[in-house]
């Protein structure tokens, strides 16, 4: 009797497949487009005269630098987290609300806007029924493993969540 069997060529297979989390997996722009909208919405009288829009591209334009000096080790976290709100409110000349209030509201709501991208945990899962699979991401160690544990199939089928935060690289 043949084997009939299909021979397969494990040698050409990954041992293990890592997925980017945010942008990939999780719409992390969505989210923050979504928080920042909200801010907005939340501070009427302090937002009276600036549209969301240009409340994200301000604050965008002050992020992306200070996540740069962040990974350089210039600033800590917590420098960067306050920095990016008080200078979207300076550039913005929006008076009258504490930047804290504000940082505080923004990372509240973006917790809620946690949403994955279209198909992405599917094929997590898929991916995940034929190989080891892990996480890499570069965003707040806090922050990265509760959107892990938002969503259970990223939580209970992840080898490895790795997060540049913890291994000093950003």
């Amino acid at each position: 009797m043949i084997d009939r069997t299909p021979i397969r060529d494990t040698k050409n297979e990954p041992a293990f497949v890592y997925f980017d989390l945010d942008d990939t997996l999780l719409d992390h722009r969505q989210a923050e487009r979504d928080a920042l909208a909200d801010v907005h919405a939340a501070f009427p009288d302090a937002f009276d005269e600036v549209s969301a829009e240009r409340v994200q591209e301000v604050y965008h334009h002050h992020n992306e630098p200070l996540w740069e000096r962040y990974a350089d080790g210039e600033i800590e976290k917590e420098q960067l987290k306050r920095l990016r709100i008080e200078r979207t409110l300076e550039t913005l000349a929006v008076d009258g609300v504490m930047p804290e209030r504000v940082g505080a509201h923004y990372i509240e709501r973006y917790t809620h806007h946690w949403t994955p991208t279209d198909g992405a945990l599917d094929t997590f899962a898929r991916v995940a029924d034929r190989f080891p699979v892990g996480l890499l991401t570069n965003g707040f160690s806090e922050t990265q493993h509760a959107k892990v544990e938002r969503f259970p199939v990223l939580a209970e089928r992840s080898d490895a969540v790795i997060v540049g935060e913890e291994t000093g690289f950003l």
